[in-house]
């Protein structure tokens, strides 16, 4: 009997020559004849209209301000909704 090869072993996910384990679960790998790898790319569309409206609102509060009324509050609500749309971008999964 040949000796069992490591190809992977990453948090919940260990892949050898032999089997395959997957959050706990064990599968045999005598019976795979391919393997093929695919990428779903993020999606981007909530988070990049939370960024633009934050930079819309900011560069309101920007204007306010330098028009010398209180416009601090816009300004805070614009850079907290960009900065948060700028974080919400999901990673894509392969």
């Amino acid at each position: 009997m040949s000796e069992e090869r490591t190809f992977l072993n990453e948090s919940n996910v260990y892949v050898s020559n032999t089997r395959v384990v997957i959050n706990g679960a064990t599968y045999a790998t005598a019976n795979v004849t391919s393997v093929r790898t695919t990428t779903t790319p993020a999606k981007t569309g909530c988070a990049g209209f939370l960024a633009i409206l934050g930079a819309v609102v900011t560069i309101g509060g920007i204007t306010t301000i330098a028009n010398d009324s209180d416009g601090h509050g816009a300004l805070i609500t614009g850079l907290r909704s960009a900065s948060s749309g700028s974080c919400q971008k999901s990673r894509p999964t392969t």
